[in-house]
């Protein structure tokens, strides 16, 4: 005992003079709306869900207590009886970031409406009963316990972990000058013990140093020969700005050489766990959903549980449809293999293993793109055009052209076809980019006449180009790239994203395999490809079980189902394709045709049943019933009448998957089984990969091997500790081998030779806070949180401003509280029709809110407070009168677990009910800012468009996202004295949309990425105005104005003041030859018709061409800027009159008077800060700015009462 308290009077005296040395702290932490929930309700959760056959024994060990403890040890503890010894760490990892905390709060918010329902997670009970925990109660045996908790409460709110915070260098604040300086930085709580500073302070005492690429090195000398690896691994990536000195003094080997660069990757027994999404509380999810699988592999297929674990990590290939289109029909422009411009391209592959912005500058074809394009059709031309930009710019791959034969175009192909096969394509593809008529260029280049005179060869290709179309039905016009054939409206945006999506494919198809002939032969051979295309199977779009993420009944009465059926017709060979076939209609018809197969000679082995119903997981996916029959085939749903005949062809291709299956698995039901598994998987975007034993070995990498409790569990991870998703990645898997649960495997490896040490400060919150103890003084830094996808999170008290903190601002011995709120859940999905095809542009909506499905892909998302069931209906006359929802309208939200929910919404009729646009009246003005200074020039923004439109309706919608609580409250009081309307709206940046990182990038994303899905469906237009713009007009002008027939319109760039002509980068260079003359135009200012802009799918347009260009580090300097200059050939602007917006930058002092709004733009010369230009310049900013600091005072004046 006296040892004891010796140890823990000790420890508590050295966290006291470790706090004392701390100068100044920052403190982050997040807050739900609920109140904190109970360990023991938490537990009794995980048991409902995880633990089913265990949920009595948890009752009763609840109802033995006396007490209820906060400790989670102690609940552990109590549950002993219950669980093994790897269960009980599984339940301290679900305890140790409370995952299910919102289970509670979902029963808190159902129980009044839903008390008969119940749940896949709870145990199979009829009886249920609400209990809030806060003492100890006998719970009644075989009943559905359902913890509660106080919603909204007044304190003792859930604090959150599970997230990252980083203390980034904000250079936009430290080049423009974006501080307020009438802000003072406010510190009121005493420091904590960080224990991270007991590493900071070993950091910081070393020595400066020169860095180079052998960092790497230092770093492995430096962890492997530390005492604990991981955990000084940790704290040096969390710490990079005064780690690297540190890591710097470890010796290396003067003969080290540098390590081959490896792509990132983590998996979590064979699945790829996203870094960019990962959370602990999906991860959670998924170790149960892996437990759930290898038991059913070992129990009902007899599989040892290391069988089941190899299967799990054998990788294999998507089975889309693969055509080989190769032939004397294609004119190559151009051949990497042997023409001259590429004789200095490398001919090793290294650098395909890297990380890919654009193919690798290598002497091989390894990017073939074929071009099926009408040379009469200037669309069709524009993806010529288009390709031979990224030619010209030194884009590796080879490019081929097959012109599609019309009535009117056979002139075209005899041109194309004499110049690319006896000149020079490329001088001629650059005259048409410069505008050259077809016929035009084709004199400059041959220096002939354009006339019917072409050779007798091009009369030959003629020919050819029809037989080509007709063997192989490729009839549209279409991009071709390594097999994968694209057709449809976003061609042009496949040009760059197809070559990176076939070189992944490449990538994996090397290393499972030896390269034999040339690239392109290898990929179409491993990936199948065939040689003409089936309209009626190549426009299907399959529906796939969700069999991966049923509850464990379901499957197995699935493979119940599976292995007692009788297979009426069978192949005598081992099948690859399992059929289960349902009939409606044309029975006997049907049935011929299958007995024709079966007769016939045929590509793959199949067996096939008839059924009159399928099991429950298979019925449920099973929604159009107007067809002749529902064909079950290998985990793939298909509908189809009694017309259809092409059986070999589509049990050919759904054999793709489980051919390479076949060599592994030997049993049928086992095949189908996991087939239908990987294409499940496949479904929600889960990939499978297998590492080479040698990945992990520490011998020849760098590499940490942890062993846990569960040796059946197992994280295996290559990870670049130079990145953020390093610094979050590996702060959690620390924190994960504390626990001593799964097996941990890591490789630590750059994924680019451009190592680049990251200047952010990174906090994995693994607890009830982030600490950060020691930073840069004289930098100027931001506060970004990475949260999981499905939070949606505020500022609910912060000590100062989170995009500007100084440290010479902050006082000594102070700790800074920067407390978030959880403010919304997301909720997203995917809509389709029940042909499986996306939702096109409608709107719907659920008791808080309201979106419009993205029509390319139909995704959406809506907001919960709490977590809830969401009743989904169809909102806007327009949406109400198209269509109707079949399925899915209840969406039960109840953990943070990250998933996409479907819904299946059909079109009532083909033809389209437009409904007419009503104007409200009012003025609608858009407004985005972030930190304090822009939100005092918001403020004057807001009074400068009030004055100017005293007789309008004026109502502001306004960015969330990034709002302090001090400027939400003084708008409220804003808006009730000086009389005008807003709303605050938000929308979380979807996964598959590429993300930023630079704060003020995100915010330009935020601005111009989500237009048509931000706002309700019942706003129609809507004026963006910037944070730092004075007004001078009545904005009801804009409001009204005829854009004629654009999307939107925008102010083109001011060209009168003279000595800033060196930085209009639009006068020259790429912008002046991409332009061809059109104007580029300020995005300070901009009009959008959102009625127009949906009909055109402008907002996915602009999406696809920031996906594509973003990949360059050179594009997009100005992102909300440059993304609609970019696309004007697509998306029309429609040009404002130039006195619609002044800047200082690029206008002259003589057009000042004139200028409906002032800007107060970035000056590249001055570099003056914001305040001071206004000051100086704009007249009326100073009676603005003391109006607007009146509201300031009051509210400070009603916080110290």
């Amino acid at each position: 005992m006296n040892i004891h308290f010796a140890l823990m009077f000790f420890s508590i005296l050295f966290s006291f003079s470790i706090s004392q040395e701390i100068e100044k702290q920052l403190d982050v932490s997040m807050t739900a709306k609920w109140e904190k929930t109970k360990l023991i309700a938490e537990s009794l959760c995980f048991f409902g869900e995880f633990k089913k056959d265990q949920y009595q024994c948890a009752v009763n060990q609840i109802n033995s207590l006396e007490k209820f403890s906060d400790s989670i040890e102690e609940n552990i503890q109590s549950f002993k009886p219950c669980l093994s010894e790897s269960d009980q760490k599984f339940l301290q990892f679900n305890l140790q970031y409370h995952v299910f905390s919102p289970r509670i709060a979902f029963y808190s918010t159902i129980k009044d409406n839903f008390t008969t329902e119940t749940f896949d997670f709870e145990p199979n009970h009829k009886n249920i009963k609400y209990i809030d925990f806060n003492s100890p109660v006998k719970l009644p045996e075989n009943t559905i316990i359902r913890p509660i908790t106080k919603l909204n409460p007044d304190k003792n709110p859930q604090i959150l972990n599970g997230y990252g915070v980083e203390l980034r260098p904000f250079k936009y604040s430290m080049e423009y000058g974006v501080k307020d300086p009438s802000q003072l930085q406010k510190g009121s709580l005493s420091i904590l013990n960080d224990e991270s500073y007991e590493y900071i302070k070993k950091f910081e005492e070393s020595e400066e140093v020169t860095f180079d690429n052998l960092v790497y090195k230092h770093l492995e000398s430096y962890i492997m020969n530390s005492e604990d690896p991981l955990k000084e691994l940790k704290e040096v990536v969390e710490n990079w700005p005064i780690a690297m000195k540190k890591v710097y003094q470890s010796k290396i080997d003067e003969n080290s050489q540098e390590e081959e660069i490896s792509e990132s990757v983590m998996t979590l027994n064979g699945r790829v766990i996203p870094f960019e999404t990962f959370d602990p509380f999906t991860f959670s999810s998924q170790i149960f959903e892996i437990q759930k699988i290898q038991k059913i592999l070992t129990e009902k297929f007899g599989l040892t549980p290391k069988k089941a674990n190899i299967l799990m990590e054998t990788e294999t290939r998507k089975s889309n449809l693969v055509i080989d289109v190769r032939g004397d029909h294609i004119i190559w422009l151009n051949n990497l293999e042997t023409d001259k411009r590429y004789s200095k391209y490398s001919r090793k592959i290294d650098s395909l293993f890297g990380k890919l912005t654009e193919p690798p500058k290598v002497r091989h074809n390894l990017v073939n793109m074929v071009l099926f394009i009408d040379p009469s059709s200037s669309k069709d031309m524009k993806l010529l055009l288009e390709v031979h930009k990224l030619l010209e710019k030194g884009y590796a791959m080879r490019v081929g052209l097959s012109p599609l034969h019309r009535n009117n175009n056979e002139n075209q192909i005899k041109a194309l076809y004499d110049i690319f096969t006896n000149y020079n394509p490329f001088k001629y593809v650059s005259l048409l980019v410069k505008g050259d008529s077809i016929k035009s260029a084709y004199e400059k280049t041959t220096k002939k006449e354009y006339s019917e005179d072409f050779s007798e060869e091009s009369e030959e290709y003629i020919s050819l180009i029809d037989s080509f179309c007709e063997a192989s039905n490729i009839n549209e016009t279409a991009i071709w790239t390594n097999g994968d054939l694209y057709t449809g409206n976003d061609l042009e945006d496949k040009i760059s994203i197809s070559p990176l999506e076939t070189l992944q494919i490449l990538r994996n198809l090397l290393m499972e395999n030896e390269i034999s002939g040339d690239y392109l032969s290898f990929i179409l051979r491993k990936r199948h490809a065939v040689k003409r295309l089936i309209p009626e199977i190549s426009k299907i779009r399959p529906i796939s079980t969700k069999i991966s993420q049923e509850k464990i009944e379901k499957i197995e009465e699935f493979i119940q189902f599976s292995k007692s059926i009788n297979y009426q017709k069978r192949d005598e060979e081992k099948s690859l394709v399992t059929c289960w076939l349902k009939i409606y209609n044309n029975k006997a018809s049907i049935e011929e045709k299958i007995d024709e197969f079966f007769k016939s000679r045929h590509q793959s082995s199949v067996r096939l049943s008839f059924v009159s119903e399928f099991p429950s997981l298979v019925e449920q996916e099973i929604l159009n019933k107007n067809n002749d029959a529902v064909l079950f085939l290998n985990g793939r749903i298909f509908y189809f009448n009694e017309s259809f005949e092409y059986f070999d062809d589509l049990f050919s291709w759904q054999s793709l998957l489980s051919s390479q299956l076949s060599e592994t698995i030997e049993d049928e039901d086992l095949l189908m089984f996991w087939s239908s598994y990987l294409l499940s998987l496949n479904e929600r975007e889960i990939e499978i990969k297998h590492f080479h034993p040698n990945e992990f070995n520490p011998d020849e990498k760098f590499a940490l091997n942890i062993d846990g409790e569960l040796k059946s569990l197992e994280v295996k991870c290559v990870i670049d500790p130079f990145t953020k998703n390093g610094q979050k990645i590996i702060g959690f898997l620390c924190h994960f081998s504390d626990l001593s649960f799964g097996r941990i495997s890591l490789h630590i490896c750059p994924s680019t030779r451009d190592l680049k040490i990251p200047k952010s400060y990174y906090r994995y919150v693994t607890d009830e806070r982030a600490l950060l103890s020691s930073f840069n003084n004289s930098m100027i830094y931001s506060i970004l949180l990475e949260t999981p996808e499905t939070w949606m999170v505020e500022q609910n008290r912060v000590d100062c401003d989170v995009d500007n903190v100084l440290g010479s601002d902050l006082q000594n011995g102070y700790r800074y509280q920067f407390e978030y709120v959880l403010s919304y859940l997301v909720v997203e999905g995917f809509s389709y029709d029940l042909q499986n095809n996306p939702s096109e542009n409608v709107q719907i909506k659920s008791f808080e809110s309201d979106t419009t499905v993205m029509s390319n892909n139909g995704y959406f998302q809506l907001k919960t407070t709490f977590p809830t069931i969401l009743d989904i209906s169809l909102f806007s006359d327009f949406s109400k009168g198209n269509f109707e929802i079949m399925s899915g309208n209840k969406i039960v939200f109840d953990s943070f677990n990250w998933r996409h929910f479907s819904v299946r919404i059909q079109r009532k009729t083909s033809k389209i009910q437009r409904f007419p646009y009503v104007d409200d009246g009012k003025i609608h003005v858009f407004g985005v800012c972030s930190g304090r200074l822009y939100e005092r020039l918001m403020k004057i923004m807001i009074l400068s468009v009030k004055q100017n439109s005293q007789n309008s309706t004026t109502k502001f919608w306004l960015l969330k996202n990034y709002l302090s609580p001090k400027f939400r409250s003084e708008l409220q009081k804003m808006s009730l004295e000086i009389g005008f309307e807003y709303e605050l709206v938000s929308y979380h940046w979807p996964h598959f949309i590429t993300r930023q990182e630079e704060k003020q990038r995100v915010i330009w994303g935020n601005k111009i990425l989500f237009l048509d899905v931000l706002f309700p469906a019942s706003l129609h237009k809507v004026i963006y105005i910037d944070a730092d713009q004075v007004v001078r007009t009545n904005m009801r002008e804009l409001m009204t104005m005829d854009l004629h027939n654009n999307p939107y319109g925008f102010t083109p760039m001011c060209d009168s003041r003279k000595e800033t002509e060196p930085f209009r980068f639009w006068h020259q260079g790429y912008w002046k030859e991409h332009l061809q003359g059109k104007k580029y135009h300020i995005s300070a200012l901009f009009v959008t018709d959102l009625q127009r802009f949906r009909e055109m799918k402008a907002g996915e347009l602009l999406r696809d061409y920031y996906n594509s260009l973003v990949l360059d580090d050179q594009s997009l300097a100005n992102l909300d800027q440059d993304l609609p200059n970019y696309a004007q050939e697509r998306i029309g602007i429609y040009s404002l009159n130039q006195e619609w917006l002044w800047c200082e930058t690029w206008c002259s002092d003589e057009t000042m008077d004139k200028a409906k709004t002032i800007d107060l733009c970035n000056n590249p010369l001055t570099k003056a800060p914001k305040l001071k230009i206004a000051k100086e310049r704009i007249k009326e900013w100073p009676g603005l700015d003391k109006l607007a600091s009146t509201f300031e005072e009051k509210q400070e004046k009603n916080d110290e009462l």
